[in-house]
């Protein structure tokens, strides 16, 4: 990966974590802002931002990812026969430092990105990788010059599945213009 990033870190979901993430926009938001988001309006996170909205708690699904997480990437290793690593803080373009992303895993000793998903939407039977996916991890790429980076998603409980997103220039230039 190229170095037009910087990494700060802070261990995810921690108070400096949260603290950063409020001063850009991070790949997860920039899916809400294409509109692509079916968790959150473009105007809610434009109120959240500003301070006149505060979310709703994290549901039960999503702590079920948090704490899924980790075999979720034991799995992309077994299936892989890579080594990833844990990214514990925010990467954020050097020139940009609004435009930041919290990766989930590098791999080691090469340039792709893991994105981790544990889900039971039928999202997921309608696309490879879900349009809001899609735009996170095109966001993630487009901070950090990776080329791709491979979905590693539990659906459902028990179904693992892999999905390579290759870097598209064309689409993340129209994310960061929205």
């Amino acid at each position: 990966m190229s170095k037009q990033y910087e990494f700060v870190k802070a261990e995810q979901r921690s108070p400096e974590w949260f603290a950063l993430r409020k001063e850009g926009i991070t790949a997860t938001e920039a899916a809400v802002i294409a509109g692509l988001s079916p968790y959150k309006t473009p105007f809610q996170l434009y109120a959240e931002k500003i301070g006149k909205w505060e979310p709703e708690p994290v549901g039960e699904a999503a702590i079920r990812g948090i704490l899924l997480e980790n075999t979720v990437a034991e799995f992309y290793e077994m299936e892989t026969g890579r080594e990833v690593r844990r990214s514990n803080g925010i990467v954020r373009l050097k020139e940009l430092p609004w435009v930041m992303a919290s990766l989930d895993r590098t791999i080691v000793g090469e340039d792709g990105l893991v994105e981790i998903k544990t889900s039971t939407s039928p999202r997921w039977s309608l696309y490879p990788v879900p349009p809001e996916v899609e735009a996170q991890v095109q966001w993630q790429m487009f901070v950090t010059g990776a080329p791709w980076c491979d979905v590693a998603a539990l659906l459902g409980g028990l179904v693992f599945r892999i999905e390579r997103v290759v870097a598209d220039v064309e689409y993340q230039t129209d994310l960061y213009r929205k």
